[in-house]
C-alpha cells in the first residue's frame, strides 16, 4: 500500500525560495488547498496496473485563480524520487474509461484542452476545480507519493472593447 505525503509549494522548502519566479508561484499557489484527496491502484485491460490519484482544489485566497496544475512523486522507502508527473487539473475520467482506455486515449481525455479551460478558469474564492493524475505501470518499489501544487494564475482582465 502506498503511504500518502500531501505537500503544498509552500511549505516545501527546495533552495529556490530566493529566486523571483519561485516567489510567485508560492504567491499564486500558497492558498490553494487539496481537498478530497485519494489514491487507488486499478487494472487497465490494455495497460496493466494503473495508479490514480484524485481530488479537488480549493481556492482559498480572496481573488479568482486559474489554469492550476499539480504534480504528482512517486517515492521509493528510501525517500528517492522514481518518477514524477505533472497535469493540469479540471478533468477526470470514468472508472470505466480507466479500466478499457489505451494509455492514448486516457492522456488525450485527461489533456481535454476545452474541459481544462471550463473547468479550470477563473476559480472563484470558496470554489474548487477537480484533478486526476494517472501513473501508468507505477513502479513496484514506490512505497509512497506526494502531490503538490505547482503552478496557477490570475485570471486576465477581460481585454476592454
Amino acid at each position: 500500500p502506498v503511504k500518502v505525503m500531501v505537500d503544498n509549494l509552500l511549505n516545501k522548502d527546495d533552495g529556490t525560495a530566493d529566486q523571483p519566479v519561485a516567489d510567485n508561484m508560492v504567491e499564486l499557489t500558497n492558498k490553494l488547498g487539496l481537498r478530497n484527496v485519494r489514491q487507488y491502484l486499478m487494472a487497465n485491460d490494455k495497460i496493466g496496473e494503473i495508479m490514480v490519484v484524485e481530488g479537488r482544489v480549493a481556492n482559498e485566497f480572496d481573488e479568482a485563480r486559474e489554469m492550476i496544475r499539480l504534480e504528482v512523486e512517486l517515492y521509493s522507502a528510501s525517500g528517492q524520487l522514481l518518477l514524477s508527473k505533472s497535469q493540469l487539473a479540471g478533468t477526470s475520467v470514468t472508472p470505466f474509461q480507466l479500466q478499457v482506455l489505451d494509455k492514448e486515449e486516457l492522456e488525450q481525455a485527461l489533456n481535454n484542452r476545452l474541459d481544462q479551460i471550463t473547468n479550470n478558469s477563473n476559480i472563484q474564492p470558496g470554489e474548487t476545480v477537480p484533478f486526476m493524475i494517472v501513473v501508468y505501470n507505477p513502479p513496484e518499489e514506490a512505497t509512497d507519493f506526494g502531490i503538490r501544487i505547482t503552478e496557477a494564475r490570475r485570471p486576465q482582465p477581460a481585454a476592454a472593447e
